[in-house]
């Protein structure tokens, strides 16, 4: 398991998370994303299980106020050259 946290100075809203590997990777094959509120209280709001094929990965979802958002990879796979570290280029989270 892999995680990619990122912690907000000041509680942030957000309603839309975009996940892409860089071009020609292919590792991630099960990730979610997850939240901890302005309470403490943590919540999985995205989960994710294939590959993503080169292509940038869209997360609309209800809008919701953060204090930290985590990148959980689960599982990912050996790439060609036998490296099977997730390779992220875009991690965004903002409100539309």
């Amino acid at each position: 398991m892999n995680i990619l946290e990122v912690i907000f100075p000041e509680p942030t809203e957000l309603d839309c998370i975009i996940i892409k590997e860089r071009p020609m990777v292919k590792r991630i094959r099960d990730y979610a994303v997850e939240y901890i509120n302005v309470c403490g209280v943590s919540k999985e709001v995205v989960r994710h299980k294939g590959c993503l094929n080169d292509l940038v990965k869209t997360h609309l979802i209800e809008p919701i106020v953060v204090k930290s958002l985590k990148l959980i990879i689960y599982d990912s796979v050996k790439d060609v050259s036998g490296y099977s570290e997730p390779a992220i280029s875009r991690f965004e989270a903002y409100l539309k």
